[in-house]
């Protein structure tokens, strides 16, 4: 520590023996001012007085090496001092260098060391914060570094040194340790929201020029991350649109929306969100469609942030490969909700279908665009009807639907009243005088009834399904009637009535009673009418039940697609197979993939492959089963 203090101190001296020496040889100089300018200048090999003080000095001072040790050792000391946050005398320590510079001996006596030194001291210190400390710290700690050496750079350091001194503190700071900074400290800081310390991050590593292993290590948080997400199906829309959030805002605000980290989270989530094939898309249309119907939901939205959350999803929907799935399950549900009047705002429906038309083309919407021409034109068509139609017939409306635009739906046969049967033929006389040479077909499961209930703690209106109204007309004359003769009187199959019937037995709201109180339904059971009911609520709303998906439909619509896309594989693979003639197994795979829309096996390709064979549209080469030719 002694030796140390002499270092440092000695710097003072040797500049005052400087600055004296400096101020006799400008005296000599002055004195000798003509015989310097006579002989020296003019000369190439005499030397003129100031040199020969500089050389004088350099030789007998400077290059003693007791001397050049101290003075050395003193400099590395008194910066390594900084370093730690000790206060140093700027101006002592510049006057130095400049000393060192006028010899000319500043870059080999002193920058070379200097720089050597400094490796050796920040790769001491890189170790210690790497190990004691949390990332934040150290990343803002580096970036502080950074700082420092600039500004000990413009304090005292000659600016030649600037290139050389960032390079290696760059290189032990940041080259030595990227991979490990990005190891330790990236899924923390994110899971931790620490944007600055994530933006400090990218401007470290950004200047080593390594910035793709920040980009490759962030992609793969976001698969892993997404992966753990879409395992849980109930909240996986709701997790992947705060995923996906949150991995923007960190694109935005801390790597500066970085072209090549924009494509990693677009590969990201790709990758990740078609692992789980045909769901992810499934369950994005049923969000949407719980985010566009009336209820507590559509509620709890502001509408000022409906189109920015509506792009969100667009932007969840342009990472999956099964567009088609989410076609068909979007198609079910807003056919539901504009038949059942379940939607929130038709502005927003169409709204949504615009910005799918941008994103996937007039194709894809086409259908969807039909299914709201149809709501008008029913409009225009209920307004003629109300004008031609007798009076005393039952206030009844129509939507008008063409086959082509919505979800296939299977005629329900039941036993209507005379009165609902009588409104029936009137519409079905009025439409096709109107429109001559089409055919109505009825949907009775889709239709809606209001019905006006005495009880004797108050009369009600109930909205019931057309099924459900059924079953409770058969209570205007008897208070119990036996499942058999509910079944031959409402002429429902089965599995219909047995289904109406466990909505109005288990719902929030009960109007009926069944004995025995048992989940499956024998002939002899017998269902009563509740004439003690009672509620505040004048309406009472009993048809949920329509809007409620089944197995049985959400199976149908998967077959849909299912069948849907055997068509577009047998259509990609004979218009391939056309333009090449001939084509081995493998490339005709590779080819396919590239130009399917959807995700697709290989077992199911091959099925494909099989079918087409069969129907000789392609047959196998005599000589290699795995090449095919196109007949």
């Amino acid at each position: 520590e002694e030796s140390m203090l002499e270092d440092i101190d000695f710097l003072s001296v040797i500049l005052q023996y400087w600055k004296d020496h400096c101020s006799q040889i400008l005296c000599l100089r002055s004195i000798f001012l003509c015989l310097d300018r006579k002989y020296a200048v003019p000369s190439t090999t005499i030397l003129n007085i100031w040199d020969i003080g500089i050389y004088l000095f350099k030789e007998n001072i400077v290059e003693v090496n007791i001397i050049s040790r101290k003075l050395l050792n003193g400099l590395l000391l008194v910066i390594e001092n900084e370093r730690k946050g000790e206060t140093i005398s700027h101006h002592e320590v510049k006057e130095c260098l400049n000393m060192l510079f006028e010899l000319g001996i500043y870059e080999t006596y002193f920058e070379t060391k200097f720089l050597d030194e400094t490796a050796k001291f920040y790769a001491v210190e890189c170790q210690r914060y790497l190990t004691e400390y949390p990332m934040e710290d150290v990343l803002d700690h580096f970036k502080n570094r950074f700082v420092q050496e600039n500004r000990r750079i413009d304090s005292y350091l000659k600016p030649t040194t600037r290139d050389l001194l960032i390079k290696v503190v760059e290189d032990v700071i940041i080259r030595n340790n990227v991979e490990e900074i990005i190891n330790k400290g990236l899924e923390s800081l994110i899971q931790n929201l620490k944007m600055k310390d994530l933006q400090n991050m990218y401007s470290l590593i950004k200047r080593v020029d390594a910035l793709d292993l920040l980009s490759n290590a962030w992609g793969m948080y976001i698969k892993n991350k997404g992966l753990q997400l879409i395992q849980e199906e109930k909240s996986m829309i709701k997790d992947l649109l705060y995923h996906r959030d949150l991995m923007n805002e960190i694109l935005e605000s801390s790597f500066e929306s970085n072209p090549d980290f924009t494509y990693t989270l677009k590969k990201s989530f790709e990758t990740f969100i078609n692992m789980k094939l045909n769901k992810p898309a499934e369950l994005l249309a049923k969000y949407l469609d719980s985010m566009m119907r009336t209820g507590k939901t559509q509620r709890s939205i502001n509408h000022n942030d409906i189109e920015i959350t509506l792009d969100k999803i667009i932007m969840l929907f342009r990472y999956m490969g099964s567009k088609d799935v989410f076609e068909a399950f979007y198609k079910k549900d807003l056919a539901k909700r504009l038949i059942l009047n379940k939607y929130s705002s038709i502005d927003t429906e169409k709204l949504m279908i615009s910005k799918l038309k941008i994103e996937c083309g007039a194709q894809y919407t086409s259908k969807l665009e039909g299914m709201f021409k149809d709501m008008d034109m029913s409009e225009e068509i209920m307004v003629k009807y109300k004008t031609a139609i007798p009076k005393g017939i039952i206030d009844m409306k129509v939507f008008v639907l063409t086959s082509g635009y919505w979800p296939a739906y299977t005629p329900v046969q039941a036993n209507l009243t005379d009165d609902m049967n009588r409104c029936q033929e009137i519409f079905t006389d009025f439409y096709l005088k109107s429109y001559n040479g089409r055919h109505l077909v009825w949907q009775n499961s889709l239709g809606q009834c209001l019905l006006r209930a005495e009880f004797p703690k108050g009369n009600k209106e109930l909205s019931v399904s057309l099924f459900q109204t059924l079953v409770f007309l058969l209570f205007n004359d008897q208070d119990t009637i036996s499942y058999a003769e509910m079944r031959e009187a409402t002429g429902l199959a089965e599995k219909e009535l047995n289904y109406t019937l466990k909505s109005l037995l288990t719902g929030r709201v009960r109007l009926i009673t069944k004995v025995p109180k048992s989940k499956d339904f024998l002939p002899t059971d017998i269902i009563s009418w509740r004439k003690d009911f009672g509620s505040k609520q004048k309406r009472i709303k009993l048809n949920q039940i329509q809007y409620m998906e089944t197995k049985v439909e959400q199976k149908k619509t998967e077959q849909n697609i299912f069948r849907h896309r055997q068509y577009q594989v047998d259509a990609a693979i004979v218009r391939i197979m056309k333009s090449r003639k001939v084509m081995p197994h493998n490339e005709l795979l590779l080819e396919l993939y590239e130009h399917l829309r959807f995700p697709c096996k290989a077992s199911d390709i091959k099925k494909r492959i099989e079918r087409l064979l069969e129907q000789r549209y392609i047959e196998r080469d005599a000589e290699n089963n795995s090449i095919y030719k196109y007949l």
